[in-house]
């Protein structure tokens, strides 16, 4: 049986969210944060991480910190059902507190970092995060507040923990990990490339378009179009943001022939079109 808590208003620098799913009806997500910071804990079950470049596992107990901007997503591990706390928050939460809290946000977020916790340990944390959901459920006067506080006592809490203890990182080993970050590496690379077609690349590295097709999607959780799309489309929302470049010139830099083809997946990955998109980053 599902189970899904999330709270967030618009606007809001604070989001979190409490899901237990069957692993059966799960939805595949995948996607990066520009301007969130993100903390996963897995409260029960197993999961496969895909984190940047690298496949990790994800076990109960289990912080995981991801900075902006990385491309992430979880999925799954055979037939196990998971329950997840998600918290996603903005540098501007800490507006008022920068110089503090801005070496806190470095520990934990400038490295991909998975903190195993031990039983102790685990029950501070599920303390503090099912506290931030009490106080978002009734929503009491200064509960806004209540819940900075409690993100601090989590960041403090996670530092303590890592300066204690050594980060168990639990990457996936083996050849065809080891391969297909190599090949995420090759496509990171060339994505602005037009014809990076999956039996291009399965030629580069010596291998049959359908064992690339099968392993990718094994060891990433993403198909290879999906993978490469991103990529394309989140340099494509970097130009919109940074530069002046026509968006005809931006869907060419990024490898894209058509644009009408670049508008269609932009909008997909984003839900905006790419010219709005570039307005309401461009306040």
């Amino acid at each position: 049986m599902d189970i899904n808590f999330s709270y967030q208003k618009p606007d809001d620098p604070l989001h979190i969210s409490h899901r237990k799913r069957d692993t059966k009806n799960a939805m595949p997500e995948y996607h990066t944060h520009v301007d969130h910071y993100e903390v996963y804990y897995l409260i029960n079950g197993k999961r496969k991480y895909f984190i940047n470049d690298k496949t990790y596992y994800v076990n109960p107990g289990n912080l995981v910190f991801i900075n902006k901007g990385v491309l992430h997503r979880t999925f799954h591990v055979d037939d196990y059902e998971h329950e997840r706390l998600l918290i996603n928050f903005t540098g501007q939460l800490f507006e008022s507190e920068k110089d503090t809290c801005s070496s806190l946000l470095q520990s934990v977020f400038n490295q991909t970092l998975i903190i195993q916790l031990n039983r102790h340990e685990q029950q501070e944390i599920e303390y503090i995060l099912f506290k931030m959901i009490h106080e978002m459920q009734k929503g009491e006067t200064g509960f806004d507040l209540f819940l900075k506080t409690l993100l601090i006592q989590l960041l403090i809490s996670s530092v303590r923990y890592l300066n204690r203890n050594t980060a168990d990182t639990q990457e996936f080993t083996g050849s065809v990990y080891h391969k297909m970050t190599d090949i995420i590496h090759y496509i990171n690379k060339h994505y602005h490339t037009p014809d990076l077609t999956l039996d291009s690349v399965a030629n580069e590295f010596f291998i049959s378009s359908y064992y690339l097709s099968r392993i990718f999607k094994k060891a990433t959780g993403f198909t290879y179009s999906e993978y490469l799309n991103h990529v394309r489309i989140q340099e494509a929302q970097r130009l919109l943001r940074e530069s002046h470049m026509k968006v005809i010139d931006i869907a060419g830099k990024v490898g894209f022939n058509s644009l009408t083809h670049f508008g269609r997946v932009f909008k997909n990955h984003t839900r905006y079109t790419p010219s709005y998109y570039r307005k309401i980053h461009n306040k």
